[in-house]
């Protein structure tokens, strides 16, 4: 049975969302069958965040944790969420931050 139009853009807002770039044809494939053999869209997220594709993006140590929450929050969501939300999570990430939170605890 093929996806429904709703799995299929829900694999390209992920792919989108995570990579900041469309899937290309054989990792559409390979998410496609994942939803056909009832992969919840929520596990395969999880199993994309833990990949190595996701955690070589690297940032700079440097950056403040206003620079970083706005560079990851731009790179997962780009302008798909409101400015309100993205406002939120930017304040919980610098709140993290400034907690002691690290870079790669706040991505993983």
């Amino acid at each position: 049975m093929p996806l429904l139009i709703t799995q299929q853009t829900s694999i390209l807002q992920l792919i989108l969302a995570m990579f900041n770039a469309p899937p290309g044809a054989s990792n559409l494939n390979y998410l496609t069958i994942q939803l056909k053999n009832g992969q919840a869209l929520e596990n395969l997220a999880q199993s994309l965040a833990e990949s190595i594709l996701f955690f070589d993006k690297q940032y700079d140590d440097n950056l403040s944790p206003i620079d970083f929450s706005e560079a990851l929050i731009k790179d997962l969501f780009g302008n798909r969420i409101s400015d309100k939300n993205k406002a939120l999570i930017s304040d919980y990430m610098i709140n993290k931050m400034s907690a002691g939170s690290s870079q790669e605890e706040l991505i993983s």
